[in-house]
């Protein structure tokens, strides 16, 4: 499934810890459709930080808002239990949700249906 041009929005990027690094591949193909990307820890990573805070409830309120003014969600690897309740979290406020597939060192994302992403086996 090839990404078209579409219009100005947000896209929220739902990535597991152990595909954290293919995040900027999902950043360049959501700026390449004109959507701005956003995913937990994004203010952290712009401004060169580790991340402040342990809090569990806090790191939740903060997807929660990111979900909440996402026009889309992109689920990117193996999913865990806080990927899985960010996609029935978007699917709850009717938001499209895509799943990618990671990419080797010089490739792509691709984009998979829904039926063929992988959930973690320990979770």
């Amino acid at each position: 499934m090839a990404l078209e041009e579409k219009g100005s929005g947000v896209v929220y990027i739902s990535i597991s810890k152990n595909d954290f690094g293919q995040r900027f591949k999902a950043m360049r193909m959501a700026t390449a459709s004109k959507l701005i990307p956003v995913y937990p820890n994004v203010a952290a990573d712009f401004a060169q930080v580790a991340r402040i805070t342990n809090d569990k409830e806090a790191r939740d309120k903060e997807r929660l808002g990111q979900i909440r003014k996402a026009s889309e969600v992109w689920v990117i690897g193996e999913m865990n239990r806080e990927m899985l309740e960010d996609v029935d979290l978007a699917r709850r406020m009717s938001k499209k949700v895509r799943y990618f597939e990671p990419a080797a060192k010089d490739a792509e994302l691709k984009e998979i249906d829904a039926s063929q992403a992988k959930k973690a086996r320990f979770m």
